[in-house]
């Protein structure tokens, strides 16, 4: 079998998503949310690494809101604006002002603290494809490749959970070596470990 071409991929996924309405794809969040808090390791993880939907995403603050309410603290993450790929994480609580970052998602502004990439327990990664290996398709920019190589090269660092809409599967991602592949993909249908 062929391996898909990536921006080919990444153009039919991203606009089967965006087909979904606000109400399909919110009721999506909802379900997600609720399978994710089952996760053991989110039970047992203190800081959980998020990030603030964007252009179709499965959204992502109903778990941020249930996460807060249970003491966990979120960080979410910030682009550096001056360090081209550099992405650091800032605590995040509930009402805290969130600013556009170049890409137009919103993030933390600059006087949040940080939090250290070693005190995140568990990270919820955004995806536009993946399949049933465990790999993920980005936005292209790979800023979570980069940031979830610690764990690869150290075996220490956040634990990585893909966040996803079910329509969002594929047969294969055609992988490159710098690819963090996930082992565990929750979805509104389903938990998926690798």
């Amino acid at each position: 079998m062929n391996a898909p071409d990536r921006k080919e991929l990444r153009k039919r996924i991203k606009s089967l998503r965006e087909s979904l309405s606000n109400e399909a794809r919110e009721e999506a969040g909802k379900r997600a949310s609720d399978l994710a808090l089952t996760l053991p390791e989110l039970g047992e993880a203190e800081t959980v690494a998020l990030y603030m939907t964007n252009r179709g995403e499965l959204p992502t603050e109903f778990l941020i809101d249930r996460l807060l309410s249970m003491g966990k603290r979120v960080v979410l993450p910030r682009v550096d604006p001056l360090v081209k790929g550099k992405m650091t994480f800032r605590a995040y609580r509930k009402g805290d002002a969130l600013v556009p970052d170049r890409f137009g998602i919103m993030e933390p502004g600059p006087g949040a603290q940080e939090v250290p990439l070693e005190e995140i327990d568990l990270m919820f990664t955004p995806l536009v494809a993946f399949d049933r290996t465990g790999m993920r398709l980005g936005m292209g920019g790979g800023f979570y490749d980069r940031t979830l190589a610690v764990r690869r090269n150290t075996g220490k660092g956040p634990f990585p959970v893909g966040f996803a809409l079910s329509c969002q599967e594929t047969d294969m991602v055609p992988a490159e070596e710098w690819d963090m592949p996930l082992p565990v993909i929750v979805t509104e249908l389903e938990i998926i470990r690798i």
